[in-house]
């Protein structure tokens, strides 16, 4: 029935390579969660160690760009079971033929803006934070990467419940993942200004009805914009982001702790809009779809912190 439901042996057999991944993490997730507080820290000695022993190669770190490239193979081991391989070699490969084809004159200003204000560096850094929360908190998503090998789940009347953890366990990690996505989405719009238009501050002019204008004025103006707001601003961008990611009235509502959540049925009631004192109008979202909007938001974050990664590299002329 798994075999039928999954769509084949290959799928059962990656299931059980994903699970039997994640079993091992699980067991080794204190020693993974101080690797990766090395890395934060910058004591790149004690990082290599243990990145070393985890990956089993023997590498030297003497500076930032070599850790950041240690850090980013670590980091392709350990969330393989929740990634697609030949998805993040497609993106890395989308990056770096995006950023070399932009002429140099006009991609250096850029590259200078972002890397001399650690923008880049520091949301790398606010990634790893998402890192550490989805693996110690792995249990709950089984399912959903179950769900995800199974193309008819959107038919499928089975309520594939999960029952070792509840919402609350998970509630700010869709909001949190936002907001690093929504640091991430000013390097997208960066190079979409510099591919369309020459320089990364020009953006497609938008004007309101009145005649004002409404697009920012530069990316340092760009990147004060809510999440939603930006998607708005990145016109037929090179990089395809859906606008679902954001949903805005499902992040606002947990984190503005505006839900209830019924763990007989896992089902959480959220209240989207401004009420006053009332709460009138709700949505629902099963526990497994809340799970599967976190895996997808940071499906997309892990392939954005590839193209931190990549403008970082381009800086540093290691590419």
């Amino acid at each position: 029935m798994v075999s039928a439901l999954m769509g084949g042996e290959n799928a059962v057999a990656q299931h059980a390579y994903n699970m039997n991944s994640l079993n091992d993490i699980s067991g080794r997730y204190n020693f993974i969660k101080n690797t990766l507080n090395f890395y934060e820290r910058k004591k790149y000695d004690l990082f290599a160690r243990n990145s070393n022993e985890y990956l089993k190669i023997k590498s030297e770190v003497s500076t930032d760009i070599g850790a950041e490239m240690l850090l980013f193979k670590l980091l392709f081991e350990l969330f393989a079971p929740f990634l697609s391989a030949s998805e993040v070699n497609c993106n890395i490969g989308n990056y770096i033929k995006s950023v070399s084809n932009i002429n140099s004159s006009k991609l250096d200003p850029f590259l200078k803006e972002v890397t001399t204000n650690k923008a880049t560096d520091n949301c790398i850094l606010d990634a790893v934070k998402i890192y550490k929360s989805i693996l110690e908190k792995e249990v709950i998503f089984r399912p959903a990467l179950f769900v995800s090998l199974d193309s008819n789940h959107s038919r499928n009347k089975l309520p594939y419940r999960l029952s070792s953890e509840g919402f609350e366990s998970i509630q700010d990690l869709f909001k949190d993942i936002s907001e690093v996505l929504s640091r991430q989405l000013s390097f997208v719009a960066g190079i979409n200004n510099l591919i369309k238009r020459g320089s990364h501050d020009d953006f497609l002019v938008v004007k309101s009805k009145k005649g004002d204008v409404l697009s920012p004025s530069s990316l340092q103006k760009f990147a004060d914009l809510d999440f939603g707001k930006k998607l708005e601003f990145i016109d037929d961008s090179w990089y395809q982001i859906s606008k679902d990611v954001a949903d805005n009235q499902l992040r606002n509502s947990t984190a503005h702790f505006k839900w209830d959540y019924d763990s007989v049925n896992q089902k959480v009631t959220y209240f989207p809009k401004k009420e006053g004192l009332d709460r009138l109008q709700s949505k629902e979202i099963s526990l497994l779809d809340y799970t599967n909007k976190i895996l997808a938001s940071f499906r997309l974050m892990h392939r954005l912190n590839y193209l931190c990664h990549i403008i970082n590299l381009k800086a540093n002329n290691k590419i």
